[in-house]
């Protein structure tokens, strides 16, 4: 009964994921039409302003609750502890944003050619009011709630989308407007958001539970924060040494490379706990057996998932995108390599949590981020838009090797099947690499010649692994 209610809110979770990227995905398309190049630039760097602001504004303590939470016995002690983290998070982005509009013109220098009034303005208010969501929906999560947590995140996503739809094509208000729509697409829900916390907590403060919440906190900055150089921050360095237009070009083709992310994501919930059960079984040279043909069909079908996006990138782009997005295509192959690493550096990360090295995993961020950063300048300069791809791929190849060579010595480890992984990549980086500059076809008979070479390959690959892939997601 158990596993059979784990299968299904990992499900309903899945769907939760899936459905905000997916959407976000089609709609970019219309986005883009009524968008410039600059304004879509605007809008991707002041989504990385967001981001680090997600870490710094409330100082992470809210992820700390999944973890403590179950360290208070009673619910009275559970509730006390929701409302300090609640009061908590509040009083500290509240001191945070003031810092941030009182040295405005030092905020402001993030970005060479992008006003702090409107833009920054609602980035910041946005990534305010979205710290108000955060105790409701690990609520949610904690009493097992999957279906009215999805509920939840599809009536902000429902708002999102008619807000920004309305502002950048009915009122054409452009970058400043789809920040706009952000911005009130999570103000109309704050009722809510409060109405589920009040229900969920105790208001009042202790000193305590603060204390416990900011020591299992703060130690999770500096991962966030390598994340994000990682991840986001080569924006910033293009758009210094460039232009806005650049930036949107090169963001485009990176979300058509986040693609792998949806597909993976689900993916790695349905396996996160298989792995977590078979490596602390009794049964250990079964156990990492098992483990070992999971993680190979694994990462074969994030390679194949990798492979599909980059070989249709230039039809996807060409079709459906106006033709001053067409150049993006030229980055999604380069970036969708660099999420294979991800992909396979989440496999470690497995390894690295299993063996409680979560400092040292810390560290190892903290390291790459700072490599990067020199990547970044190193190559940005030099090679623009492109610079800042090779950036991100020897960043993050660099991090899958040091965590696979430091696990392998240290951690609980299972080796990859390097003997077949290596000659798969090989040979589907070859086949991108031929059709994208050794092969002159027009859009429509490509289109045609990738579907059938790409339906060999999935057929191949199901054909071979089918049973093993219905029983990793139908297992708990």
């Amino acid at each position: 009964m158990l596993a059979k209610k784990l299968f299904l809110n990992t499900s309903i979770y899945s769907i939760g994921i899936i459905l905000p990227q997916a959407v976000g995905f089609i709609l970019l398309p219309i986005y883009t039409r009524y968008l410039s190049t600059a304004d879509f630039g605007i809008v991707s760097s002041m989504h990385v302003l967001k981001a680090i602001l997600a870490a710094f504004l409330t100082l992470s303590l809210e992820r700390s609750i999944i973890r403590l939470y179950w360290d208070y016995k009673t619910e009275n002690t559970k509730r006390d502890f929701l409302g300090t983290v609640t009061i908590s998070s509040i009083v500290v982005s509240v001191v945070m944003v003031s810092l941030l509009f009182l040295f405005r013109n030092t905020v402001g220098q993030i970005y060479k050619s992008i006003d702090f009034s409107p833009y920054f303005v609602y980035a910041i208010l946005t990534g305010f009011l979205f710290i108000f969501s955060h105790v409701p929906k690990m609520y949610l999560i904690l009493k097992e709630k999957a279906g009215i947590f999805v509920l939840l995140t599809s009536l902000e996503l429902a708002a999102n989308i008619f807000f920004i739809l309305w502002f950048v094509i009915g009122k054409k208000e452009g970058a400043a407007g789809y920040l706009k729509g952000q911005m009130l697409g999570v103000a109309v829900l704050l009722p809510l958001y409060v109405y589920i916390s009040l229900k969920a907590i105790n208001f009042k403060f202790h000193f305590s539970p603060f204390k416990s919440s900011l020591f299992f906190s703060l130690p999770i900055i500096p991962t966030i924060l390598s994340a994000w150089v990682l991840n986001l921050s080569d924006r910033i360095f293009l758009e210094r040494y460039f232009t806005l237009e650049d930036v949107g070009i090169y963001s485009l083709g990176y979300k058509i490379a986040g693609l792998i992310l949806i597909f993976s994501g689900a993916f790695n919930l349905a396996y996160s706990p298989i792995f977590f059960k078979l490596a602390s079984s009794d049964d250990q040279s079964n156990s990492k057996n098992t483990l070992f043909k999971y993680n190979y069909i694994y990462l074969q079908a994030v390679i194949i998932i990798c492979f599909a996006i980059s070989f249709f990138a230039k039809e996807i782009i060409t079709l459906i995108f106006d033709s001053k997005y067409h150049p993006a295509h030229f980055f999604v192959p380069l970036i969708a390599l660099s999420y294979l690493f991800v992909q396979a550096d989440g496999v470690t990360g497995f390894f690295f949590q299993q063996s409680r090295k979560m400092k040292q995993n810390m560290v190892k961020g903290l390291l790459v981020a700072g490599a990067n950063i020199i990547l970044n300048f190193l190559l940005i300069p030099r090679f623009g838009a492109f610079g800042a791809a090779y950036a991100t791929i020897l960043s993050m190849g660099l991090c899958f090797f040091a965590s696979y060579i430091y696990t392998k010595r240290y951690c609980y480890f299972i080796p990859f099947n390097w003997k077949y992984i290596i000659p798969l990549v090989g040979v589907l980086v070859s086949i991108v690499a031929f059709f994208q500059y050794g092969l002159v076809l027009d859009v429509l008979m490509s289109f045609i010649m990738k579907i059938i070479v790409l339906g060999i390959i999935g057929g191949i690959f199901l054909k071979k692994y089918y049973p093993q892939l219905k029983a990793l997601l139908v297992k708990s």
